[in-house]
């Protein structure tokens, strides 16, 4: 199976990650519903199908949520879900990559990265350059790449931005982090 994993910016600018087709991934994931995203289109969304098992309350478990564990093929997702389900489902959401916490006990997920892909949003600055947030009524921008970047604050996709949509201000784009094709199915020695 392969999944397309969000994997945020600060996590490969703190370790200095590139991450590039072939690589390893060793990690907790987690999955968001789409509900959640409040209608904001992009490609991180997918459809999942799996096997849901309720855990117990841990300290990491988000207020007014349930935590859920999905079995899919290949690996099992962290879900804070809305309600408590049990059983075959089918949800559409998003699967981030998770080095921060999880309930004890709870598996990683390996897989080998297939693609990778730069993701670049319109943001809106301040007087003083100080980043303020998306601005409204922008979706990001997919960069497809061999291996990830670190880009400065400073930097712009490595393309022209006519190639990504050419009524973009290239000069408002900042990278936000990359999405990755995770292929579950390979294991992570076979490369």
């Amino acid at each position: 199976m392969i999944v397309s994993v969000w994997v945020v910016e600060w996590y490969l600018d703190e370790d200095r990650r590139v991450l590039q087709a072939g690589d390893t991934i060793s990690s907790w994931l987690t999955f968001e519903d789409a509900e959640r995203l409040q209608g904001r289109p992009n490609e991180r969304l997918q459809t999942i199908r799996g096997v849901a098992r309720a855990l117990p309350r841990w300290p990491g478990a988000e207020d007014g949520r349930h935590p859920i564990a999905i079995d899919i093929d290949g690996g099992t997702l962290y879900w804070d879900a809305p309600e408590r389900v049990e059983g075959t489902i089918e949800v559409t959401g998003t699967i981030s990559l998770n080095n921060t916490d999880a309930p004890d006990g709870f598996p990683t997920t390996h897989g080998v990265v297939r693609r990778v892909r730069m993701e670049w949003q319109g943001f809106e600055f301040a007087q003083g350059g100080s980043r303020l947030g998306a601005k409204p009524g922008t979706h990001p921008v997919y960069e497809t790449v061999l291996a990830s970047y670190l880009p400065t604050f400073d930097d712009s996709p490595t393309r022209s931005i006519a190639e990504f949509d050419d009524r973009r201000d290239v000069s408002s784009l900042r990278w936000t982090g990359c999405l990755i094709d995770l292929d579950l199915t390979t294991s992570p020695t076979t490369r």
